[in-house]
């Protein structure tokens, strides 16, 4: 499965034209069948969005085969996890279906997927991830060897929750101090772990594999504002 980096969250949902840009940045998987495989690109996933809420842009898939684009190729987006809409989508003259994913209620921060399928044998595979991150909380991205965006800047009280994106291997957050409590062992995306801050500092932390406890490598800086 490939993984896009997403939209920020205060961007507005995405169109059509912007997804398939987004679709031709991502890597794309290719099934070895046949003398014109199918290659399949994914384009949207490891967004968050809060509660109830639509992610910032467009999930969607990318159809080729022989070099050229498949046109009216009817997808199905189906997830155990808020809605889709629409739950099925045909490729337009791009080769792009595209729907916009609605994540369910629920104030606990955690990770939940959805599948697109399409009636063609040779089809692998493909699974988004996307996070439902309560509106209050400040987001830090985790990917392969790094934390995103760091230093971070936050009001006494808020919660960061450190989202793994799905394709991280190995992480984890591990304080210098006392603060913020490690996550615990080496993870693997998707997995998401909060953390509130009650009392103004700068609060350093590292991952064990990739970090450092003096900050650098794989590590990041939580910079809590006094009340007020």
């Amino acid at each position: 499965m490939t993984a896009c980096r997403p939209a920020p969250t205060s961007a507005a949902r995405s169109v059509p034209c912007a997804l398939l840009l987004l679709l031709a940045a991502c890597t794309s998987s290719v099934d070895g069948g046949g003398p014109h495989p199918l290659i399949v690109t994914l384009g949207g996933s490891n967004q968050w969005a809060p509660p109830s809420s639509a992610l910032p842009g467009e999930i969607g898939v990318l159809l080729v085969r022989g070099g050229a684009p498949q046109v009216g190729v009817p997808v199905r987006f189906t997830t155990a996890a808020g809605t889709i809409t629409p739950s099925v989508a045909t490729t337009g003259p791009n080769g792009v279906a595209a729907a916009v994913w609605t994540l369910p209620a629920g104030a606990t921060p955690r990770a939940v997927q959805a599948v697109a399928e399409v009636d063609f044998t040779d089809a692998p595979e493909m699974q988004f991830t996307a996070f439902v991150v309560p509106a209050g909380n400040a987001v830090v991205t985790v990917s392969n060897n790094v934390f995103s965006p760091v230093p971070r800047t936050i009001a006494a009280g808020q919660t960061v929750t450190w989202i793994w994106f799905d394709g991280a291997l190995g992480h984890n957050v591990t304080p210098l101090g006392l603060e913020p409590v490690a996550s615990g062992a080496l993870r693997n995306g998707p997995f998401v772990y909060s953390y509130a801050f009650p009392t103004s500092g700068n609060y350093t932390f590292y991952c064990e594999a990739h970090g450092t406890p003096i900050g650098t490598g794989m590590a990041g800086v939580i910079t809590v504002q006094p009340p007020g």
